[in-house]
């Protein structure tokens, strides 16, 4: 490990291992480094790594104290360049944050999500045919991580109401998304990519003057 005043636990998400076994790996972390820097090379920062805390009391006092845990450097489990790319809103502080948040929030409301109950259901119901169906065509568990609760999320994002993309655009934009997530290290090649795809969809927001959905709010 590192040389450094504080402890430190070598720790890396994406590592099989990790998955593997993953509730005593982490209750292994927490046990030895409730609060500490994680050394492993999960990160394209230099020097790679990030601080970990791992009891709720110290998670809570970090989530109510911006100030003091600031986002603005970066909180990414897999953290990118921020001279590269930025989450926004989640790696910005207040009072860019509170703004931000205050743009986005009508689109997630329980009434603005009504409008597109229909949908948002059929999207359930066709991910967890897709888990019955592996069930019963291949031995052992289905993954519901990987075929239910890790697509749920992009493909609300991608329909009505949100993004109103199409299958094909919307199959390019998860791609990269998944290549950021699982391979930190192509970040240079894939945010440009990204950050063009993004771009094109403002571009076309604003050529249509449309207002009423999530880009076009943005744009």
């Amino acid at each position: 490990m590192t040389e450094t005043p504080y402890q430190t636990v070598d720790f890396f998400p994406l590592d099989q291992k990790v998955h593997d076994d993953f509730w005593n790996q982490l209750t292994d972390v927490r046990e030895r480094c409730p609060v500490g820097w994680a050394t492993s090379y999960w990160s394209m920062t230099d020097p790679p790594g990030q601080w970990i805390i791992n009891t709720y009391a110290d998670n809570m006092n970090a989530a109510s104290d911006w100030e003091t845990f600031s986002s603005e450097g970066g909180v990414s489990s897999v953290q990118f360049p921020l001279d590269v790319i930025r989450l926004i809103p989640v790696e910005n502080d207040p009072p860019v944050h509170r703004e931000i948040r205050k743009a986005l929030n009508p689109y997630f409301t329980p009434t603005a999500l009504a409008h597109n109950d229909d949908e948002l259901r059929k999207i359930a119901d066709t991910l967890i045919e897709r888990c019955l169906e592996q069930v019963l065509n291949q031995p052992g568990p289905a993954d519901f991580v990987e075929i239910y609760t890790s697509q749920l999320p992009p493909l609300v994002l991608l329909g009505p109401g949100y993004l109103n993309q199409g299958a094909e655009q919307g199959h390019e934009l998860m791609g990269l998304v998944r290549t950021m997530l699982t391979k930190p290290e192509l970040t240079l090649e894939t945010a440009p990519k990204l950050l063009a795809w993004c771009a094109e969809l403002l571009e076309l927001r604003r050529a249509e003057g449309e207002r009423d959905d999530l880009p076009g709010m943005i744009a």
